[in-house]
């Protein structure tokens, strides 16, 4: 007997991915149509719900002071210092007096907050080259904040971080195509996730369900053989639902008497 509940429940346990890809195979369309609607909907909430962004750049030249050598060339040493000094001179491109002075030369209404999270300042591995993204809803005040930007930030890093010369290297200019949102990636990605999640559904639907749906189930979670079988006769919904039950109550008393 022992040996027979041993095995009842290592059979239960035990996870059929055929039956699981017949289960989502026979849902398909369902979950399709999950998938379809949920990617509508990220479609229009992205497309008439969230403010576009363009996104302008700018980008300088440091050269530090101690870069060059009596002969004017540069060192290798003085290269290395000059690459790890980019990393101070993109904190102080969002430091408060340079947003103070953008704010007031634009006429801006932002706080310094509201400005610094629109602007990102990186800088390519091994370069002194600082480039300056600005991201605003209106292209033309993307554009002048990134230009009005670059010139306070020029005569920061000349005065404060004692850099020999901060030339441009390109101005910014006007976008003409928004940077965020991507309506697409955005739609494709919620399409996805609406599959996923109608997936994730059926699979647990399956997990859950004890009930004896053909002859094999019986031999499977029952260990008995099945004699006969009697055909459907077409009842209706609730009689269906009522043999469920009485199947269901059957299995559970068999489990306890086994």
């Amino acid at each position: 007997m022992e040996n027979q509940k041993g095995q009842f429940s290592e059979d239960e346990n035990t996870i059929d991915l055929r039956e699981i890809f017949y289960v989502l195979r026979r849902h398909m369309l369902v979950i399709l149509i999950t998938g379809i609607i949920l990617g509508g909907c990220v479609y229009v909430y992205t497309r008439y719900f969230v403010t576009p962004e363009y996104q302008s750049t700018t980008k300088v030249y440091v050269l530090p002071k101690t870069s060059t050598t009596s002969s004017g060339d540069v060192t290798n040493s003085d290269l290395t210092a000059g690459t790890q000094l980019t990393k101070d001179y993109i904190q102080l491109v969002k430091s408060r007096p340079v947003l103070e002075h953008v704010i007031a030369a634009l006429g801006l209404d932002m706080t310094t907050a509201e400005l610094s999270e629109s602007i990102t300042a990186e800088a390519a591995t091994d370069t002194r080259i600082l480039t300056i993204n600005v991201l605003n809803p209106n292209p033309v005040t993307a554009r002048d904040i990134a230009n009005v930007l670059r010139e306070q930030v020029s005569q920061q890093l000349t005065s404060v971080m004692n850099a020999d010369s901060v030339n441009t290297v390109e101005d910014a200019s006007l976008p003409t195509t928004q940077a965020t949102p991507n309506v697409l990636k955005n739609t494709l990605l919620g399409f996805l996730i609406g599959i996923v999640v109608a997936c994730v559904i059926y699979i647990i639907q399956y997990m859950y369900d004890d009930t004896l749906k053909s002859p094999d189930d019986v031999e499977q979670k029952l260990g008995l053989t099945t004699l006969a079988v009697l055909p459907s006769t077409g009842s209706s919904r609730e009689e269906k639902k009522k043999q469920k039950k009485v199947a269901r109550a059957t299995f559970h008393k068999v489990r306890e008497n086994s």
